[in-house]
């Protein structure tokens, strides 16, 4: 369409202007700085992570986690991706905040998959995790809640009020009882706990993987998380 209108204007497309009689920058500057190379490179490459978890992903699956700033949401998916990357499976992540950073929410959307990921969007996520009020008016406000996937899971905090949330719902009091920046890889651990795509062991290596502060406890989430879920597997309302 834009070739049939250039040549409707008596236009045409391609290569207009081409000069050869400039050098190259990097020829320019290796001239002028001589001594300015760069440093040789390894004989081999340094390997990446090996996977070594299963994982039980047949198509790809897409996750949004959203709670408040400060709260260690952006964490908790990286270490689900991380997760995921040492289970053999591609993954994206991509973090939203509002221009108030430190205040307001928080927000990761993450898609995993078993192929390369030529598409990062997430129209038609297959779980949403809400981990605090902050998280819950963004999702809102961005109609996530209205595009969930057929049979996909809404997980929340028990503390957020029920007639803002589908009736098929999950309510666990993860900020309760795991502490308010704790609460969205509780969520996460939930998730791999009950859909079981990956192995809990993998979210265990993902925290040593991405070297967090307070390694330790983020291991007791992930374990807490699981016996929490596996109390209470009725949706709420």
């Amino acid at each position: 369409a834009l070739r049939a209108q250039a040549e409707a204007r008596g236009q045409r497309l391609g290569v207009l202007v081409r000069r050869d009689d400039r050098r190259p920058y990097h020829e320019v500057y290796r001239a002028r700085f001589p001594g300015a190379e760069a440093p040789a490179r390894p004989d081999r490459a340094v390997p990446g992570p090996v996977p070594t978890f299963a994982h039980q992903l047949e198509r790809s699956m897409s996750v949004v986690l959203a709670g408040s700033a400060g709260e260690r949401v952006q964490s908790a998916a990286a270490i689900l991706c991380q997760a995921a990357v040492l289970s053999g499976l591609h993954c994206v992540q991509k973090n939203d905040y509002p221009v108030t950073v430190g205040s307001g929410f928080s927000l990761s959307e993450v898609k995993l998959s078993t192929e390369p990921i030529l598409y990062t969007g997430v129209d038609t996520p297959d779980a949403v995790l809400i981990v605090s009020g902050n998280g819950l008016n963004e999702i809102r406000g961005r109609g996530d809640l209205a595009r969930l996937a057929p049979g996909g899971l809404v997980l929340a905090d028990a503390s957020l009020p029920p007639d803002s949330l589908p009736e098929q719902v999950l309510a666990l009091p993860l900020r309760a009882t795991l502490s308010a920046d704790l609460a969205a890889l509780g969520a996460v651990a939930v998730l791999v706990h009950r859909t079981g795509i990956l192995a809990p062991a993998a979210l265990l290596a993902g925290i040593e993987a991405l070297g967090l502060k307070d390694a330790e406890g983020l291991r007791r989430v992930v374990a807490s998380a699981a016996a929490l879920e596996a109390e209470r597997p009725s949706v709420s309302r």
